[in-house]
């Protein structure tokens, strides 16, 4: 696992290169996903600056993850969830109070229907 945290700071680009190996994307296919220009994701890496909370919310978008996901170190990812798991954890995330409201009701109904 590469060190994301440098001089006890985190290290953006180095969790971005991470993240971006699991998914098995390039940063010309972060672009495309994020909608950010090509340069504004090379001017991270070149260290010219830093990413705005605008632009991070969009490349968390991209890649299917939150903020807060973002900043949890793997090793933090409880290994007990699977892969499907930490995903629909993530989706969760993103949806609305009502379309959770509505995914409890399917699911109960889908485990009652299970039951059978």
């Amino acid at each position: 696992m590469m060190n994301i945290i440098n001089n006890n700071r985190f290290d953006v680009v180095t969790r971005l290169e991470s993240l971006l190996a699991e998914k098995g994307w390039s940063r010309y296919r972060l672009a495309k996903e994020s909608g950010i220009p090509h340069s504004t994701l090379a001017n991270l890496w070149r260290r010219a600056n830093a990413p705005t909370i605008v632009t991070l919310e969009d490349i968390c978008r991209a890649l299917g993850i939150t903020m807060a996901e973002f900043f949890t170190l793997p090793a933090d990812v409880p290994s007990a969830l699977t892969l499907e798991q930490r995903t629909l954890l993530s989706s969760w995330d993103m949806l609305t109070a009502e379309q959770r409201a509505a995914f409890l009701l399917l699911m109960q109904g889908c485990s009652e229907n299970a039951d059978r």
